[in-house]
Parts: structure tokens; C-alpha cells; sequence
């Protein structure tokens, strides 16, 4: 059975056997009165339907290809599993800096509340008092207050005494 084609119009229909092709050849036309063209087709049985196959293809895929695809796969593989662990090891790491704030947070309120604590506990008139009359203590007066000029604003660190000049 060959392959053949029947042309209707600008339109070319492709037969798979001569069967089809005497089975097209057959339909009736019939014009209508406003000049349309309508096709009647017998209709199709059982006996006269063959399903179109294609014909067998070549295996595209060789010993290269499949090693290839192979490979890709594992390295794909890999790299979602490094991503996995990275992802894993940044959200650990998250945790343990939201902890340590939390810590830092709560040791800095309670070092608050200490410092309150010593502040409201200590009596400045009564440190007055025992400096000045236990410890024998008193206020410096006018000739024995130095002043000196510092370079830098920091702090001074005196090592041996100072000229009384």
C-alpha cells in the first residue's frame, strides 16, 4: 500500500492506504443555493480505520550521553545537599545569635537592677560622715588643688609625686 495524496482546493490530506484514498474519492458534494460547498464523508467503521504509527526512531541516547546525564545528576545531587547543609548551618547559627541576645538582654537588666540596688543601699550624708569624722578626712583646700593642662582628652596616670613648685 502506497503513500498518495488527493488535492481539494489549496488544502493537500495525506492518505495512509489506497483504501482511504477510494473511500475520499467517493464522498459526494453538494452545493448549497448560497454557493457554500459542504463535503459528506462516509462514516467510518472498523474495517476501514487503520491508527496512524510512526515509524521506529533511532536510540538517541549512547553510552556518552547516558555518562553525561549521569554525571549531572550526582553533581546536581551534590549541590542540593551542600545547599541543604548551609541552609541548616545559617539557621543554627541564627538560633544561637537570637539566645546569646537574649542573654546579653537579660544579663544587662539585671545588672540594672544591681547597680539600682547598690546606688539605693548606699547613703551619701553617711559616707560624708565616717570619711570626715571616723577616718579624720576633709574637704582640700584652695592652695592644695593643681590643675594641669592634658594634651589629649584621656585620662592621667600618675606615677611618682608631683613638684610642690
Amino acid at each position: 500500500m502506497a503513500l498518495k495524496k488527493a488535492k481539494r482546493g489549496r488544502r493537500a490530506q495525506s492518505y495512509q492506504s489506497d483504501d482511504m484514498l477510494r473511500e475520499a474519492m467517493r464522498c459526494k458534494v453538494r452545493e448549497m443555493p448560497e454557493l457554500q460547498v459542504e463535503y459528506i464523508y462516509p462514516a467510518r467503521t472498523a474495517r476501514n480505520y487503520q491508527p496512524v504509527q510512526d515509524p521506529p526512531k533511532e536510540s538517541s541516547m549512547n553510552a556518552g550521553y547516558v555518562f553525561i546525564l549521569f554525571v549531572v545528576c550526582i553533581c546536581s545531587g551534590f549541590l542540593c545537599l551542600h545547599y541543604l547543609r548551609t541552609r541548616e548551618e545559617y539557621i543554627r547559627q541564627q538560633e544561637t545569635i537570637q539566645r546569646m541576645e537574649s542573654e546579653l538582654h537579660r544579663l544587662q537588666s539585671e545588672n540594672e537592677a544591681r547597680e539600682s540596688e547598690v546606688s539605693r543601699a548606699i547613703d551619701m550624708q553617711e559616707v560624708k560622715d565616717i570619711a570626715i569624722n571616723k577616718l579624720g578626712l576633709h574637704y582640700a583646700s584652695e592652695d592644695q588643688i593643681r590643675f594641669y593642662n592634658i594634651d589629649d582628652y584621656g585620662y592621667v596616670r600618675q606615677y611618682q609625686s608631683v613638684d610642690e613648685d
